[in-house]
């Protein structure tokens, strides 16, 4: 199975599980998604089966044969019965239709499907027939003898693959993918209900051979505009609006395919059939329109063709022009809920994408219109707030009644604060739902550090708050306050990262400290954790101390030592010289080696990152942007003083005043307005009017 395994894995099933000549001549004919489903099909049982790949290998006879099945993703019960047989009869004769189809034969081919018409409707194990696998070879004589077929037999034109993996499969289709204009205009003005045929397998549903359902999805999937014009001009012009399984109408197709001039074409002949198309209708069962598609996967070329299509002049001035760009999709979804260009962009961490100016300019006009003001006032107020923490902290009276008045008013604001921040970050995990725990850099570190401490300090200030009323005794929960307080504290500074992001240059530094416990931190900890392990255990068994308690205590002295902060001298035996030196000897190693391969990749991950510091930076400063963004609510953003857009008929463009610095070089020319003719910008007498 091709999408699994690979090709030459799907001919390794054959060539051990096939008996002769003519299944492997079925595996040839197509490989990629034959699969364990030709072997069942084209062999008597499961006990030979397994018969033959006892014989072939060993490994492939101890593989359950339903879990083969299983993993190929086949069901062959899919396949009618008789028509297995009628394949089997055919599979095992050496002279047959199958055998002449593949050999290009066609004298033979017309003598079997004359002597019997009804050779043509066997099937192979995919579900094909004689007539598909003309169009599979599609060399000229294969080519000749489909046309002769369809000519004399013309009620096997409409043929469909049976089955899951090309099922609806018919020879439209396949000529459309084959770009063969003439066989294409062959069959739409013979047999024009293949147009209505639907390629629903799932051999179509993903990849590079996803082309959509309809023959003109596969046609603009294909980037022929002639094939698209033969399949609309004989009634496919109604499946312009229409969508296949998964959605996706054949505007996405083009995007999924990256062919911007074919979409291009296709809007045109859609604004002449149906009018100007709706920006927020074409959404397809992932909440994606072309241009969020776009966006989700990367593309910089169909991102450049929706930039330039609604792109207007306003005025121009000289060098000077005013230029409107639509915002729709990009930055605005027209108050349906689903994600942004913008929010893709960041998600997807397509960072050479975000370099794009267009896409740099909305980000720096909503941070000049309203994220600035945000992030510096919360900026502010965690200093404030974290000033306040830690004069709590200072002034914390050990018993109950004993507090200060200031102390008491300390506590009331934090918790006043606590509270406020605790309520904002409950209301957007609910609001994004998953999405709130999935996210990444800076969104992830402000959603973790302020979530994590605010409800930390709601329990600490909670608990507290109860034992002055008298819910609880005095002495109840005392030894949860300070492990709430310590841990609150760490997540409290750990959440003013999230703000030296915001600054280039703080922002690298935060970017890399980030990469590093994420990556080299990481994988280190994990071979440090082993190795600390075993040589603590080494010396627990060694030093014959019984116990967790001394197990715990030879743990912290290893882990010390391995550090380079403990002594060495504890670990050795005098009674065992030779065995206790040799494991000291080798520990000694480890403990020297460890840090200093740790500060090698952390040098190493430093080089990388500063190669591209920037773009990481301005990644995290776009999820700084839209995390503040988002908490504010849809009738904030709307005011009128935050709006960095101009509504103009309807839609939300962008302003931009751009120069034009090949102003001096071109030479526009116009026409007179007396005599007609085109004159230059550069006038003469000879040109000019009698007026002038």
């Amino acid at each position: 199975q091709r999408r699994v395994h690979g090709d030459i894995l799907s001919v390794y099933f054959f060539s051990f599980i096939a008996g002769h000549s003519r299944e492997n001549e079925m595996a040839e004919r197509r490989l990629s998604n034959a699969g364990f489903t030709a072997a069942i099909t084209v062999c008597e049982d499961e006990t030979s089966i397994k018969r033959r790949l006892r014989r072939s290998t060993t490994r492939l006879a101890q593989y359950p044969l339903n879990s083969m099945r299983e993993a190929f993703g086949h069901k062959y019960e899919k396949v009618d019965p008789s028509l297995a047989s009628q394949t089997l009869n055919a599979q095992c004769a050496s002279n047959d239709i199958w055998s002449a189809v593949k050999n290009g034969d066609m004298s033979a081919v017309i003598q079997f499907a004359s002597t019997d018409p009804q050779q043509l409707e066997q099937r192979g194990p995919v579900g094909e027939t004689p007539l598909h696998c003309c169009f599979l070879y599609y060399k000229p004589s294969h080519r000749r003898i489909a046309k002769h077929l369809l000519d004399r037999f013309p009620w096997i034109a409409e043929q469909e693959y049976l089955g899951g993996e090309y099922g609806g499969e018919n020879v439209l289709h396949m000529a459309i993918v084959r770009r063969d204009p003439e066989m294409v205009l062959f069959i739409v003005e013979r047999f024009p209900r293949l147009i209505e045929g639907r390629a629903h397998g799932r051999f179509f549903q993903e990849g590079l051979c996803y082309f959509g359902e309809f023959p003109l999805f596969f046609a603009a999937s294909v980037n022929r505009k002639d094939l698209v014009d033969m399949v609309l001009k004989h009634g496919g012009a109604k499946h312009l609006a229409e969508r296949d399984s998964k959605g996706s109408s054949i505007f996405h197709l083009c995007v999924h395919h990256v062919l911007p001039e074919m979409y291009d074409y296709l809007l045109q002949v859609w604004e002449k059939a149906h009018g100007p198309p709706d920006d927020f209708a074409m959404i397809d069962s992932n909440g994606f329109s072309p241009f969020t598609l776009a966006a989700n996967n990367g593309s910089e070329v169909m991102l450049a063709f929706f930039f330039t299509r609604g792109t207007q002049e306003s005025w121009k001035y000289g060098p000077t022009m005013l230029m409107l760009y639509p915002l729709s999709e990009l930055d605005y979804t027209g108050g349906q809920g689903r994600k942004t260009g913008l929010e893709l962009l960041v998600e997807k961490e397509h960072m050479e994408l975000l370099q794009l100016p267009r896409v740099l300019t909305v980000l720096k006009m909503k941070w000049a219109h309203y994220v600035e003001s945000i992030f510096f006032t919360r900026l502010l107020l965690v200093v404030a707030y974290q000033v306040l923490l830690t004069a709590l902290i200072v002034l914390r009276a050990p018993n109950l009644g004993e507090e200060t008045w200031l102390q008491l008013v300390i506590e009331a604001i934090l918790a006043v604060m606590v509270l406020k921040k605790c309520t904002s970050e409950c209301s957007e995990m609910i609001s994004e739902g998953w999405r709130y725990f999935s996210c990444k850099g800076a969104m992830l570190l402000e959603n973790l550090a302020s979530g994590t401490h605010s409800c930390l300090m709601v329990i600490f200030f909670g608990i507290g708050f109860a034992r002055r009323c008298g819910i609880l005794a005095e002495d109840a929960l005392l030894d949860l306050d300070v492990p709430l307080l310590a841990i609150g504290v760490v997540w409290a500074w750990a959440y003013v990262l999230f703000f030296l992001l915001g600054f280039h240059t703080t922002g690298i530094l935060v970017v890399m400290l980030y990469k590093m416990i994420g990556g080299d931190v990481l994988r280190f900890g994990v071979m440090f954790a082993g190795l600390l392990m075993g040589f603590s255990t080494a010396f627990y068994v060694r030093l014959d101390e019984p116990g967790l308690g001394a197990f715990m205590d030879r743990l912290g002295s290893c882990f010390l030592a391995m550090i380079g902060a403990g002594d060495y001298s504890e670990f050795a035996v005098p009674e065992q010289k030779i065995l206790s030196g040799g494991v000291l000897l080798v520990f000694i190693t480890f403990s020297i080696l460890l840090p200093n391969l740790l500060i090698a990749m952390m040098g190493d991950t430093y080089s990388k990152i500063s190669e591209e510091a920037d773009k990481r930076w301005r990644l995290e400063w776009a999820r700084i942007t839209l995390t503040l963004e988002k908490e504010l609510s849809p009738a904030a953003r709307e005011r009128e003083d935050r709006r960095y857009w101009s509504q103009v008929d309807g839609k939300r463009y962008l302003q931009v005043i751009e120069c034009d610095p090949q102003w001096q070089e071109t030479q526009p020319e116009y026409p007179s307005l007396f005599t007609g003719h085109t004159t230059g910008t550069t006038l003469n007498s000879r040109r000019l009017s009698p007026i002038f």
